[in-house]
This record gives structure tokens, C-alpha cells and sequence, in this order.
């Protein structure tokens, strides 16, 4: 998400195997005071255990 934007979504429906994943890289402009962040849908799961394989970073790559 941006601010209130969906800017991409990732799922699965339920099926016989267990062993899914999804990733996405995204180029965004920035202005100051924008949000960025990762929502779960309502009614919605995600899996993760010891060895913490969700992430989500952000890069600065040039400052406009």
C-alpha cells in the first residue's frame, strides 16, 4: 500500500500443497509524509515460523 493505494497484491488459494510464496519489487516516487506498509486482507492468513522468511524493506535510491 500507498497511503490508501493498493500498488500490488499477492495470494493463493487454498490447494493440496502446502509449500507456497509470492514476492514483489516495487519503484515508487516518494513525497514527504507518504506511507508505505504491507496489509492482510480480512479473513486472511500468512505463514511464518522460526526462521522469519516474511520481510519487508524499503531503499532509498535517490533523493528527488
Amino acid at each position: 500500500m500507498k497511503n490508501a493505494d493498493r500498488i500490488v497484491s499477492v495470494w493463493d488459494n487454498q490447494g493440496g500443497d502446502t509449500n507456497d510464496s509470492g514476492t514483489h519489487t516495487v519503484t515508487l516516487q516518494l513525497e514527504v509524509g507518504d506511507h508505505v506498509y504491507v496489509r492482510l486482507n480480512e479473513n486472511k492468513q500468512i505463514y511464518d515460523d522460526a526462521n522469519h522468511y516474511n520481510s519487508f524493506s524499503g531503499f532509498l535510491l535517490f533523493p528527488l
